[in-house]
C-alpha cells in the first residue's frame, strides 16, 4: 500500500507540474498525512460502528424481536436518531423498575450519542486540503461549508469521550438483558443473583459516565464557511495555508482566487 501511495502521489505531480492550479491537493493520504492522525481517525470509526452495533441490539431487547426479524428492522431505520428515539419509548416499561437515578444515567447516555454522532460525522466526513492541516472543511448543512478542528489532541479527545460512549452502552445492554429476564422470576436464589448482577452492572454503568463526563470536550466547531470558493482558497479559514502553497493569501474571505497562468 505504502509503495502505490508513492507512486499515486508521483503520478498525480506529474500530471499538475507546478502549476497553481494544483492547490493544495498534490499529496498521497496514506503516506504524508501523519500515522497517528490517520489511527486515531480509524479508531474513531471503529469505535463508533461498534457503538451502533450495540444500539441495534438494545433495540431489539426493547422491541422483543428476534435476531431474524431484528436485522429487517433496524436496517430500515433511517438514522441513529431514529433507533435511539424508539429505545427511549420502548424500553420505558423496563427501565420504570430502576430507581430515579440509575434510569436518568441511563437516558443520559443515549442523549449523549446525538452530540457525539455530530463529532464523529464532522471527522469522519472531513475533507484534508494539505497534510498538516489542523482545521478542516466537512460536511455541508443548510447552505454552509461546516469545519471541525482536527489536531492530533482535538481527535484524541474524540475518541476518547466516544469509546468511553461506547462502553456505557455496552454495559446498558448488560441491564436489558437482566431486565428482560424479570427481577421476580424464579426461584429466591435465582431472583437475588440477578438483582446483586443488576447492582454490578448499574455501578459500573455509573463508574463509566462518570469518566466521560470528566474528560475534556474537543474544541468548539469552528464557525461554518460563507463562501465555498473562499473556502478553498483559505484552506481551514483560521490559519491559512503554509506559505507557497497557493502564493500570496488573500487579507480577507472575499478576496478571490489568484488568476490562472
Amino acid at each position: 500500500m505504502s509503495s502505490w501511495g508513492s507512486e499515486s502521489g508521483n503520478s498525480v505531480l506529474t500530471m499538475f507540474g507546478n502549476s497553481s492550479r494544483a492547490f493544495s491537493t498534490v499529496f498521497d493520504f496514506y503516506r504524508d498525512v501523519d500515522g497517528d492522525r490517520l489511527k486515531l481517525i480509524g479508531a474513531i470509526s471503529l469505535a463508533w460502528n461498534s457503538l451502533e452495533n450495540r444500539i441495534d441490539f438494545i433495540l431489539m431487547q426493547a422491541l422483543g424481536l428476534r435476531p431474524e426479524v431484528a436485522i429487517h428492522v433496524d436496517s430500515r431505520i433511517n438514522g441513529m436518531d431514529g433507533k435511539v428515539a424508539i429505545i427511549k419509548e420502548a424500553a420505558k416499561p423496563y427501565l420504570s423498575n430502576l430507581d430515579d437515578k440509575d434510569s436518568l444515567r441511563i437516558r443520559k447516555s443515549l442523549n449523549a450519542i446525538e452530540d457525539l454522532k455530530r463529532i464523529r460525522d464532522s471527522i469522519i466526513h472531513m475533507r484534508v486540503n494539505y497534510p498538516a492541516q489542523n482545521t478542516v472543511r466537512t460536511y455541508k448543512r443548510r447552505g454552509k461549508e461546516n469545519n471541525v478542528h482536527a489536531s492530533n489532541e482535538s481527535l484524541n479527545n474524540a475518541y476518547a469521550l466516544i469509546s468511553q460512549l461506547e462502553m456505557e452502552i455496552r454495559v446498558i445492554v448488560v441491564v436489558m438483558k437482566i431486565l428482560l429476564e424479570g427481577l421476580d422470576f424464579g426461584t429466591e436464589e435465582q431472583v437475588l443473583s440477578r438483582r446483586e448482577r443488576l447492582l454490578e452492572a448499574l455501578d459500573l454503568h455509573r463508574d463509566v459516565q462518570t469518566l466521560r463526563e470528566s474528560l475534556p470536550p474537543p474544541p468548539l466547531e469552528p464557525p461554518p464557511f460563507d463562501n465555498l470558493l473562499a473556502s478553498l482558497y483559505l484552506g481551514d479559514g483560521l490559519g491559512g495555508l503554509p506559505s507557497g502553497v497557493l502564493g500570496e493569501r488573500p487579507a480577507t474571505a472575499e478576496a478571490t482566487p489568484p488568476e490562472e497562468k
